[in-house]
């Protein structure tokens, strides 16, 4: 080597006291993926989702409410159609829902020896709690749907 201070140098850098950092590894990086796939496996178990029956219950019973039947028409079959089409006979029932309070939630108890078909539901309102039965045809129309208050039996 030259003495000559215009030459570069290679000089290696000097040792450092702190070692490089490791980029994360496999496990801390799906740690946060394994978490939130747990929080929603928790949510779904402890939050069901409502079975087609109470959504259908729920879709009537809002129409009812709301004293516009036209929704759900096409659910009925064409004898109930007729009374689901009278406007005096929906009104009347609508009123006495608008009654209750809000809406809270509709939930399926069919007792398991109950006939083909036929469902029952317990509607939670703000005031009051009462009861549908909904019955089907063969063909997968509505055939019957009762909205009342719950009979002294509990059904």
């Amino acid at each position: 080597m030259t003495n000559d201070p215009n030459l570069p140098t290679l000089a290696t850098p000097p040792p450092s006291s702190a070692p490089l950092a490791k980029p994360p590894g496999m496990r801390q990086r799906l740690l946060p993926i394994v978490f939130v796939l747990f929080a929603l496996l928790v949510w779904n178990v402890f939050h069901p989702r409502p079975n087609a029956n109470e959504l259908i219950a729920t879709k009537i019973t809002d129409a009812v409410i709301a004293n516009d039947m036209k929704p759900v028409e096409n659910d009925f079959n064409a004898i109930t159609r007729e009374r689901v089409e009278d406007r005096g006979r929906v009104g009347a029932l609508s009123q006495q829902l608008n009654g209750l309070g809000k809406l809270k939630g509709i939930k399926e108890d069919t007792p398991k020896d109950a006939q083909p078909r036929y469902h029952h539901f317990v509607v939670r309102f703000d005031k009051a709690t009462w009861a549908e039965d909904m019955t089907y045809d063969l063909d997968g129309r509505i055939e019957s749907f009762h909205v009342h208050p719950p009979s002294p039996s509990g059904q």
